[in-house]
Protein backbone atom coordinates (compact mmCIF):
# COMPACT_ATOMS: atom_id res chain seq x y z
CA UNK A 1 0.00 0.00 0.00
CA UNK A 2 2.88 2.26 0.93
CA UNK A 3 4.59 1.82 -2.24
CA UNK A 4 0.89 2.80 -4.47
CA UNK A 5 0.66 5.79 -2.63
CA UNK A 6 4.75 6.51 -2.97
CA UNK A 7 3.80 6.16 -7.36
CA UNK A 8 0.83 7.79 -7.20
CA UNK A 9 2.45 11.07 -5.37
CA UNK A 10 5.38 10.49 -8.06
CA UNK A 11 2.77 10.83 -11.25
CA UNK A 12 1.15 13.39 -9.24
CA UNK A 13 4.39 15.57 -9.27
CA UNK A 14 5.24 14.65 -12.41
CA UNK A 15 2.20 15.63 -13.96
CA UNK A 16 2.23 19.36 -12.34
CA UNK A 17 5.79 19.61 -13.32
CA UNK A 18 4.65 18.77 -16.82
CA UNK A 19 1.51 21.19 -16.55
CA UNK A 20 3.94 24.00 -15.10
CA UNK A 21 6.33 23.78 -18.31
CA UNK A 22 2.91 23.47 -20.51
CA UNK A 23 2.22 27.13 -18.70
CA UNK A 24 4.83 28.53 -19.02
CA UNK A 25 5.47 27.70 -22.90
CA UNK A 26 1.67 29.22 -23.02
CA UNK A 27 2.71 32.52 -21.70
CA UNK A 28 5.66 32.34 -24.26
CA UNK A 29 3.62 32.50 -27.01
CA UNK A 30 4.03 28.48 -27.73
CA UNK A 31 0.03 27.83 -27.03
CA UNK A 32 -1.11 26.94 -30.76
CA UNK A 33 1.58 23.92 -30.83
CA UNK A 34 0.38 22.78 -27.04
CA UNK A 35 -3.45 22.85 -28.01
CA UNK A 36 -2.73 20.83 -31.12
CA UNK A 37 -1.05 18.25 -29.56
CA UNK A 38 -4.14 17.94 -26.50
CA UNK A 39 -6.71 18.12 -29.50
CA UNK A 40 -4.98 14.90 -30.92
CA UNK A 41 -4.53 13.04 -27.92
CA UNK A 42 -7.41 10.54 -26.49
CA UNK A 43 -10.53 12.40 -25.18
CA UNK A 44 -10.23 11.03 -21.73
CA UNK A 45 -6.60 11.96 -21.48
CA UNK A 46 -7.06 15.80 -22.64
CA UNK A 47 -10.23 16.52 -20.85
CA UNK A 48 -8.34 15.32 -17.83
CA UNK A 49 -5.64 17.43 -18.78
CA UNK A 50 -7.44 20.09 -19.71
CA UNK A 51 -9.15 20.14 -16.18
CA UNK A 52 -6.20 20.30 -13.99
CA UNK A 53 -4.50 22.80 -17.11
CA UNK A 54 -6.41 25.60 -16.12
CA UNK A 55 -5.98 25.87 -12.00
CA UNK A 56 -2.48 26.05 -12.58
CA UNK A 57 -2.49 28.04 -15.15
CA UNK A 58 -4.10 30.77 -12.47
CA UNK A 59 -2.39 29.96 -9.86
CA UNK A 60 1.05 31.21 -12.18
CA UNK A 61 -0.95 33.82 -13.92
CA UNK A 62 -1.84 35.05 -10.35
CA UNK A 63 2.21 34.66 -9.14
CA UNK A 64 3.25 36.12 -12.08
CA UNK A 65 1.25 39.45 -11.63
CA UNK A 66 2.02 39.43 -7.91
CA UNK A 67 5.81 39.84 -8.81
CA UNK A 68 4.80 42.39 -11.60
CA UNK A 69 2.65 44.62 -8.89
CA UNK A 70 5.59 44.49 -6.22
CA UNK A 71 7.82 45.45 -8.74
CA UNK A 72 5.35 48.20 -9.51
CA UNK A 73 5.43 49.24 -5.68
CA UNK A 74 9.46 48.96 -4.58
CA UNK A 75 9.46 51.29 -8.33
CA UNK A 76 7.42 53.37 -6.33
CA UNK A 77 8.39 53.16 -2.86
CA UNK A 78 11.92 54.56 -4.68
CA UNK A 79 10.82 57.39 -6.65
CA UNK A 80 9.12 58.94 -2.95
CA UNK A 81 12.05 58.55 -1.20
CA UNK A 82 14.17 60.10 -3.70
CA UNK A 83 11.90 62.85 -4.46
CA UNK A 84 12.42 63.64 -1.12
CA UNK A 85 16.06 63.77 -0.37
CA UNK A 86 15.96 65.83 -3.54
CA UNK A 87 17.61 63.16 -5.95
CA UNK A 88 15.77 64.33 -9.20
CA UNK A 89 17.69 62.97 -11.40
CA UNK A 90 17.60 59.23 -9.51
CA UNK A 91 13.76 60.20 -9.15
CA UNK A 92 13.10 60.29 -13.09
CA UNK A 93 14.58 56.88 -13.69
CA UNK A 94 12.80 55.03 -11.12
CA UNK A 95 9.45 56.68 -12.49
CA UNK A 96 10.92 55.54 -16.15
CA UNK A 97 11.29 52.06 -15.09
CA UNK A 98 7.69 52.36 -13.71
CA UNK A 99 6.64 53.67 -16.99
CA UNK A 100 8.45 50.46 -19.14
CA UNK A 101 6.94 47.89 -16.81
CA UNK A 102 3.17 49.72 -17.30
CA UNK A 103 3.34 51.79 -20.56
CA UNK A 104 -0.35 52.70 -20.05
CA UNK A 105 -0.02 54.08 -16.77
CA UNK A 106 -0.18 57.56 -17.22
CA UNK A 107 0.31 58.15 -13.59
CA UNK A 108 3.78 57.72 -14.01
CA UNK A 109 4.58 60.56 -16.92
CA UNK A 110 2.62 62.58 -14.33
CA UNK A 111 5.08 61.82 -11.85
CA UNK A 112 7.84 62.48 -13.76
CA UNK A 113 6.44 65.51 -13.97
CA UNK A 114 6.07 66.28 -10.61
CA UNK A 115 9.90 65.55 -10.24
CA UNK A 116 10.79 68.37 -13.20
CA UNK A 117 9.08 70.99 -12.13
CA UNK A 118 10.65 70.47 -8.41
CA UNK A 119 14.01 70.65 -10.64
CA UNK A 120 12.86 73.47 -12.63
CA UNK A 121 12.71 71.68 -16.21
CA UNK A 122 9.81 72.78 -16.85
CA UNK A 123 10.01 71.75 -20.91
CA UNK A 124 10.57 68.23 -20.06
CA UNK A 125 7.60 68.39 -17.58
CA UNK A 126 5.39 69.98 -20.13
CA UNK A 127 6.14 66.32 -22.26
CA UNK A 128 5.80 64.22 -19.67
CA UNK A 129 2.09 65.77 -18.55
CA UNK A 130 1.33 65.59 -22.78
CA UNK A 131 2.07 61.93 -22.93
CA UNK A 132 -0.14 61.34 -19.78
CA UNK A 133 -2.96 63.43 -20.79
CA UNK A 134 -2.88 61.69 -24.09
CA UNK A 135 -3.21 58.16 -22.31
CA UNK A 136 -5.85 59.51 -19.55
CA UNK A 137 -7.35 62.48 -21.42
CA UNK A 138 -8.73 65.11 -18.66
CA UNK A 139 -6.70 63.55 -15.92
CA UNK A 140 -7.30 66.41 -12.91
CA UNK A 141 -3.84 65.73 -11.42
CA UNK A 142 -2.51 65.87 -14.82
CA UNK A 143 -4.05 69.39 -15.76
CA UNK A 144 -3.50 70.88 -11.93
CA UNK A 145 0.47 70.26 -12.82
CA UNK A 146 0.51 71.09 -16.63
CA UNK A 147 -1.50 74.71 -15.18
CA UNK A 148 1.60 75.22 -13.13
CA UNK A 149 4.15 74.69 -16.31
CA UNK A 150 2.11 76.66 -18.27
CA UNK A 151 1.67 79.82 -15.61
CA UNK A 152 5.39 79.55 -15.12
CA UNK A 153 5.35 80.26 -19.00
CA UNK A 154 3.48 83.04 -18.95
CA UNK A 155 0.21 81.03 -20.34
CA UNK A 156 -2.23 82.58 -17.46
CA UNK A 157 -4.91 81.57 -19.78
CA UNK A 158 -4.26 78.19 -20.25
CA UNK A 159 -3.79 77.79 -17.01
CA UNK A 160 -6.57 79.32 -15.64
CA UNK A 161 -8.74 76.55 -18.54
CA UNK A 162 -6.63 73.42 -16.87
CA UNK A 163 -7.65 74.44 -13.74
CA UNK A 164 -11.23 75.60 -14.00
CA UNK A 165 -11.46 72.25 -15.61
CA UNK A 166 -9.87 69.95 -12.69
CA UNK A 167 -11.84 72.13 -10.23
CA UNK A 168 -15.01 70.94 -12.46
CA UNK A 169 -14.53 67.21 -10.78
CA UNK A 170 -12.69 68.29 -7.30
CA UNK A 171 -14.86 71.19 -6.45
CA UNK A 172 -13.16 71.76 -2.97
CA UNK A 173 -9.50 71.08 -3.76
CA UNK A 174 -7.55 73.67 -1.38
CA UNK A 175 -4.27 73.42 -3.59
CA UNK A 176 -6.85 74.07 -7.32
CA UNK A 177 -8.64 76.91 -5.64
CA UNK A 178 -5.29 78.59 -4.39
CA UNK A 179 -4.07 78.43 -7.65
CA UNK A 180 -6.96 79.37 -9.22
CA UNK A 181 -7.34 82.55 -7.32
CA UNK A 182 -3.80 83.61 -7.32
CA UNK A 183 -3.41 82.75 -11.50
CA UNK A 184 -6.65 85.58 -11.42
CA UNK A 185 -5.00 87.59 -9.44
CA UNK A 186 -1.90 87.59 -11.83
CA UNK A 187 -4.68 88.31 -14.60
CA UNK A 188 -5.85 90.87 -12.82
CA UNK A 189 -9.29 89.93 -12.41
CA UNK A 190 -9.25 90.96 -9.06
CA UNK A 191 -13.23 89.90 -8.76
CA UNK A 192 -12.74 86.18 -9.73
CA UNK A 193 -9.93 86.03 -7.90
CA UNK A 194 -11.77 87.33 -4.65
CA UNK A 195 -14.51 85.24 -5.18
CA UNK A 196 -12.50 82.04 -5.79
CA UNK A 197 -10.30 82.78 -2.48
CA UNK A 198 -13.75 83.11 -0.71
CA UNK A 199 -14.56 79.68 -2.20
CA UNK A 200 -11.08 78.26 -0.66
CA UNK A 201 -12.07 79.99 2.82
CA UNK A 202 -15.61 77.65 2.59
CA UNK A 203 -13.59 74.47 2.75
CA UNK A 204 -10.84 75.66 4.63
CA UNK A 205 -11.43 78.46 7.16
CA UNK A 206 -7.94 79.14 8.04
CA UNK A 207 -5.73 78.73 4.74
CA UNK A 208 -3.19 81.35 5.28
CA UNK A 209 -2.64 81.86 1.75
CA UNK A 210 -6.70 82.81 1.78
CA UNK A 211 -6.60 85.69 4.39
CA UNK A 212 -3.19 87.03 2.99
CA UNK A 213 -4.42 87.51 -0.59
CA UNK A 214 -8.42 88.90 0.10
CA UNK A 215 -6.85 91.22 2.40
CA UNK A 216 -4.60 92.39 -0.81
CA UNK A 217 -7.82 91.77 -3.14
CA UNK A 218 -10.53 93.38 -0.92
CA UNK A 219 -7.79 96.81 -0.15
CA UNK A 220 -7.58 97.13 -4.10
CA UNK A 221 -11.51 96.65 -4.38
CA UNK A 222 -12.12 99.43 -2.32
CA UNK A 223 -13.13 96.66 0.97
CA UNK A 224 -11.30 98.35 3.77
CA UNK A 225 -12.97 96.36 6.85
CA UNK A 226 -12.83 93.36 4.99
CA UNK A 227 -9.07 93.57 4.05
CA UNK A 228 -8.19 94.94 7.48
CA UNK A 229 -10.22 92.32 8.92
CA UNK A 230 -8.53 89.15 6.55
CA UNK A 231 -5.35 91.07 7.52
CA UNK A 232 -5.64 90.63 11.24
CA UNK A 233 -6.36 86.75 10.98
CA UNK A 234 -3.30 86.27 9.27
CA UNK A 235 -1.64 88.20 11.47
CA UNK A 236 -2.79 86.13 13.81
CA UNK A 237 -2.52 82.47 12.54
CA UNK A 238 0.87 82.97 10.40
CA UNK A 239 4.35 80.82 12.01
CA UNK A 240 5.99 82.69 15.02
CA UNK A 241 9.04 82.62 15.07
CA UNK A 242 9.71 82.62 18.31
CA UNK A 243 7.35 79.12 18.84
CA UNK A 244 10.66 76.98 18.76
CA UNK A 245 11.60 78.75 22.01
CA UNK A 246 8.51 77.46 23.23
CA UNK A 247 8.41 74.26 21.97
CA UNK A 248 11.56 73.27 23.31
CA UNK A 249 10.85 74.31 26.73
CA UNK A 250 7.86 72.54 26.92
CA UNK A 251 9.37 69.70 25.76
CA UNK A 252 11.66 69.22 28.41
CA UNK A 253 9.46 69.50 31.25
CA UNK A 254 7.10 66.74 29.45
CA UNK A 255 9.86 63.79 28.41
CA UNK A 256 6.56 61.26 28.14
CA UNK A 257 5.34 63.28 24.90
CA UNK A 258 8.85 64.30 23.79
CA UNK A 259 8.69 61.82 21.33
CA UNK A 260 5.16 61.98 19.80
CA UNK A 261 3.38 64.19 17.93
CA UNK A 262 0.53 66.55 20.28
CA UNK A 263 -1.63 68.98 20.40
CA UNK A 264 -0.55 71.85 22.68
CA UNK A 265 0.01 76.04 22.73
CA UNK A 266 1.88 78.43 24.31
CA UNK A 267 1.03 81.70 25.46
CA UNK A 268 3.92 84.32 26.71
CA UNK A 269 1.80 86.58 29.14
CA UNK A 270 4.89 88.98 29.68
CA UNK A 271 5.53 90.04 25.77
CA UNK A 272 9.07 89.24 25.85
CA UNK A 273 9.86 86.29 23.61
CA UNK A 274 13.89 86.75 24.20
CA UNK A 275 13.12 86.46 28.06
CA UNK A 276 9.67 85.36 29.09
CA UNK A 277 9.22 85.68 32.47
CA UNK A 278 5.63 83.15 32.49
CA UNK A 279 4.60 80.96 29.92
CA UNK A 280 0.79 79.27 29.49
CA UNK A 281 0.98 75.87 28.66
CA UNK A 282 -2.13 74.16 27.10
CA UNK A 283 -1.54 70.68 26.94
CA UNK A 284 -4.29 67.45 26.81
CA UNK A 285 -2.73 64.39 27.65
CA UNK A 286 -2.50 61.77 24.78
CA UNK A 287 -4.30 64.22 22.16
CA UNK A 288 -1.85 62.93 19.79
CA UNK A 289 -1.77 63.41 15.88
Amino acid sequence: MRFIYTKAFAIFSTCLVVLAIITFLQVKGYGGPIQAVFVNAPRPVAAVVSGLARPVENFFSAIYNLKKIGAENAQLSAQVALLDAQQYQASVHAFERVAALRPDYADAYTNMAIVEIAWEKYDDAKGNLAKALALLAGDPRALYYRALVERNAGQISSAITDLEAMLSKYPRSKDGLRELGFSYYQQHEYTRARDTYVRLQAVDPDDLAAHYQLAILYRRLGDKQKAAIESAKFADQKDDPTAGIFALAFLRKHPEVAGESVVWHTHDLTGDPKQPLKIEYKYIPGAGI
